[in-house]
């Protein structure tokens, strides 16, 4: 990725490429899938085309949306770890301008990688339900509740690799198994607890050497230890939340002589990414009467995104 913005903009630009990949994503350059993955979207054309330099006269953005579909990636120019300087509970927003320097890091930056990990590093916002400590009162909750997804509760994956095209016609099968994983026993979703509830995934990019089989362990990481389950919040207005943007719930109060939250919520402490977020405004002939903003939640994953 590095050497096409050094092709297509020059050789500062590839320099200033930010990643988000997980440590243990496939390579598209290795000893045993470079036959699968770098040299099958890289490979020179036979005719006019060695007249230019790589990418052999086609835009580089063309060679870029080739391997975001088999990274499961974007590109875009943004601000790194998908979040602003100075954004916080505490602090507010500070937007720099374009071409600035924020924190030592200029801005907007090219930026390649996968959604969930891009989003990681956005704020974590406390939700709490009575006043613990000073500033509580700024996002008191109005509202908590969780409702649980037990068909979202997955604990086996199934990757099929369909064959390249041009091989189809030629197989007696649509596709084959590459890989599958399942939670480890001592996970209490695990299958022998209840039943396996399978996810399965498929397309041609499994079909390379080693692909299936990193996607599987990763996808059944996000799973281990996490109940799968849906909260929905409302309390003070923020409006520099934002949708991607984590919070943690505080429900500490649950005994006498205090806020009675339910204890079976289980959610005291535990992170959750906003999926949904709604800012609702309520005005009478004098201003603003009631400001209050309302998100429904999925847990963060094992792996912190």
């Amino acid at each position: 990725m590095k050497e096409i913005l050094n092709i297509e903009l020059g050789e500062d630009e590839g320099a200033r490429l930010t990643t988000y990949l997980p440590p243990f994503h496939y390579a598209l350059l290795s000893a045993t899938t470079d036959a699968g993955g770098f040299l099958t979207h890289t490979q020179p054309p036979t005719g006019n085309g060695f007249r230019f330099p790589a990418p052999f006269g086609s835009a580089g953005i063309d060679w870029i949306q080739t391997y975001m579909k088999m990274d499961y990636a974007m590109f875009f120019y943004a601000y790194p770890n998908g979040r602003l300087a100075g954004t916080s509970q505490i602090s507010g927003s500070n937007i720099p301008s374009i071409g600035t320097t924020t924190g030592g890091v200029p801005w907007p930056v090219p930026i390649y990688g996968q959604y969930p990990l891009i989003i990681a590093g956005r704020p974590t916002w406390v939700i709490p339900d009575d006043n613990y400590n000073p500033g509580d009162l700024n996002l008191l909750a109005f509202l908590g509740e969780v409702t649980g997804l037990p068909e979202e509760q997955i604990n086996r994956i199934l990757v099929w690799g369909n064959p390249p095209q041009g091989a189809g016609a030629d197989l007696p099968f649509p596709a084959i198994v590459q890989a599958e994983r399942t939670l480890p026993d001592d996970d209490p979703n695990a299958a022998i607890f209840s039943w396996a509830r399978t996810l399965v995934h498929s397309g041609p990019q499994f079909f390379y050497p080693g692909a299936a089989e990193i996607h599987a362990e990763r996808v059944m990481a996000l799973y281990r230890n996490k109940k799968i389950r849906r909260y929905r919040f409302e309390c003070r207005g923020e409006e520099r939340m934002q949708w991607g943007d984590k919070v943690m719930p505080k429900m500490i109060n649950t005994g006498e002589g205090g806020s009675y939250s339910d204890p079976h919520l289980d959610v005291n402490g535990e992170q959750f990414r906003i999926w949904r977020l709604q800012n609702t405004y309520r005005f009478h002939e004098h201003g603003a009467e009631q400001f209050k903003t309302s998100g429904t939640c999925l847990p963060v994953s094992a792996l912190g995104y």
